[in-house]
């Protein structure tokens, strides 16, 4: 057999090998994205509209799956059990990455050895309301009668080590004050009872809350990130009400099981960024006060890392605790 009939042999199996590749043929079946929280939250439509352009730039579709419970936690260990095949993916926050981490001392996930990154997909500020009832106009009022009535006036989260929860604890923390803690299952409880007045206070997304505040049965005191929010522009921030040093972005984005092949990581993060691109993408994500992200797969890593870093600071110095 002459050198040249076996090397020519050789490249034909080594293409029919590449062209057999898992990675090469990526996506062949749909692909399950699990959302570690309730269908009908933020999260969820959020998830479903990027779903639905990702199924369009993968040809495959992309299935949203809500596995909601213990501050993400259950959806999140699920995600980090999956096969490390390209074939689920989930939904990664600062709630499940960050927040969790600190504030648990032991989790059935590990954050940076159990996911690999994607791409950053939105941030964007949580809103400050209060029921009109209760009275105060300013951040300067609300932290007045805090003062003047500690521990009386309540505040609502979603869960222990949610963000409403963390972002409540900072700004105790950071205005001298003390607010009852009540824990919801889920956000539209938490908003039916702060609009009849059995709540006083909360930090909420602002799509969660906007037609409340726009109609005047909830009034918006501040924004939480640095900048106004573009929905809100009338809302100062809490650093332009006087509590100082206060920022928090809700984000999210795209993670995978670790150890994921590099092939598959790449077509999900151009995927991603093909979506985040679109005009429509943009458009859809303004009208909830929030951002489009961007940058590699290493930035995303990079940015969990900070800000873990951070909001440990922020956990240590506030002694935040689960309740």
């Amino acid at each position: 057999m002459n050198r040249a009939f076996v090397l020519l042999i050789s490249i034909a199996g080594f293409a029919a090998t590449a062209a057999a590749s898992p990675q090469a043929n990526y996506p062949t079946r749909p692909i399950r994205w699990i959302v570690p929280f309730p269908a009908g939250s933020l999260l969820d439509i959020r998830s479903r509209f990027v779903a639905q352009h990702l199924t369009d730039a993968l040809k495959q579709q992309v299935v949203v799956d809500d596995r909601p419970g213990a501050g993400g936690i259950i959806g999140t260990q699920l995600a980090a059990n999956a096969p490390a095949d390209g074939y689920t993916v989930a939904l990664g926050t600062i709630t499940t990455l960050v927040i969790n981490p600190v504030l648990y001392p032991k989790l059935p996930y590990d954050p940076a050895r159990d996911f690999t990154p994607v791409m950053l997909m939105v941030s964007g500020p949580l809103v400050v309301v209060v029921n009109p009832a209760l009275p105060v106009n300013s951040i300067a009022d609300l932290v007045a009668l805090a003062r003047a009535k500690p521990g009386e006036l309540t505040y609502a989260s979603i869960g222990n080590g949610s963000a409403q929860h963390i972002t409540m604890e900072l700004f105790k923390h950071l205005s001298n004050t003390d607010f009852r803690h009540i824990p919801y299952k889920e956000t539209a409880s938490a908003i039916g009872d702060l609009l009849s007045g059995r709540l006083n206070v909360m930090f909420e997304s602002q799509p969660a809350i906007e037609q409340h505040i726009k109609s005047g049965r909830l009034k918006a005191l501040a924004v939480t990130e640095k900048k106004r929010s573009l929905g809100l522009p009338n809302v100062p921030t809490l650093n332009e009400a006087g509590i100082h040093d206060y920022e928090f972005s809700g984000w999210n984005g795209m993670i995978t099981p670790a150890g994921t092949p590099p092939g598959i990581m790449t077509r999900l993060h151009d995927a991603v960024a093909h979506v985040l691109a679109l005009p429509e993408t943009a458009e859809n994500f303004a009208m909830t006060g929030s951002r489009p992200g961007g940058g590699t797969s290493r930035d995303f890593a990079e940015f969990i890392r900070a800000e873990r870093e951070k909001w440990g600071r922020v956990v240590k110095a506030a002694k935040i605790h689960i309740d």
